[in-house]
């Protein structure tokens, strides 16, 4: 019993759950919104918790809705060292909406299921004051089919309506910024999205500042949307996250 209790205090010295929740807004192309959870369990495979050359491993579950849009996403993740990561997971999508204003879904499939299966790398990096990160993720879509029209499917996230049975897709998430303080950041952020068998791409491009209040963090974000199907416009993006319990994770 000893051994069994002394076994427990070690493990909890070296795995960690972690749960966080909050909101993201977008003004365009039109306005919306949705709410998300992520919960993870990290274990710490080499290291010291508080060095940046640690190894952790990482799985976790994160959820989102906007009611009419709903989405789990469970992911595995390996960091051989804190600041760089590989991972895959499986994001699984499920509308039940067919009003929106930025497609005709009467000639596009707004409601059924989305799978993506992806693949994915990440990196983060600093030097003083200047920070930046990168992320690349390959997925394999497959759109499940309701019936036998052969409609584009939307793909709500990137206002674009893409392949009807299945897709390749390429994100890129670029980021760069500058610690006003230690709660502070103002910085350049970039995400580019194709759909390789579709030749289409989303892209958005934002100023962006960051602010920390003890374990919750507000991003407000101005910029421009370009999709190869709607017009190009400005956009604000507002986000939230309330961090509940920390990760090992450094990002």
């Amino acid at each position: 019993m000893r051994f069994f209790i002394i076994f427990l205090m070690s493990q909890s010295l070296y795995a960690q759950t972690d749960f966080s929740y909050g909101t993201s807004m977008r003004s365009y192309p039109s306005l919306g919104g949705s709410f998300n959870t992520d919960i993870g369990y990290s274990y710490l495979l080499r290291g010291a918790q508080d060095s940046y050359f640690k190894s952790i491993i990482r799985a976790n579950l994160k959820a989102q809705t906007s009611i009419v849009v709903n989405e789990l996403d469970p992911n595995l993740t390996l960091y051989p060292l804190s600041f760089l990561g590989f991972g895959l997971g499986k994001k699984m999508l499920n509308s039940n909406y067919d009003e929106f204003t930025y497609y005709d879904c009467d000639e596009v499939r707004c409601r059924g299921k989305l799978d993506k299966a992806y693949q994915f790398a990440k990196l983060a990096l600093g030097y003083g004051p200047i920070i930046s990160t990168f992320n690349y993720i390959q997925s394999d879509n497959n759109y499940t089919m309701e019936d036998e029209n052969n409609y584009p499917v939307a793909e709500y996230n990137y206002v674009l309506a893409v392949n009807p049975r299945e897709e390749t897709q390429i994100d890129r998430k670029y980021f760069i910024g500058f610690k006003l303080d230690e709660h502070s950041i103002f910085g350049l952020s970039s995400f580019r999205t194709e759909f390789l068998k579709s030749d289409k791409l989303f892209e958005m491009n934002l100023g962006v500042y960051s602010k920390k209040i003890k374990n919750m963090n507000l991003l407000f974000g101005v910029g421009t949307i370009h999709s190869s199907d709607v017009e190009s416009g400005g956009v604000i993006v507002f986000q939230f996250k309330h961090q509940i319990l920390p990760s090992l994770a450094l990002f």
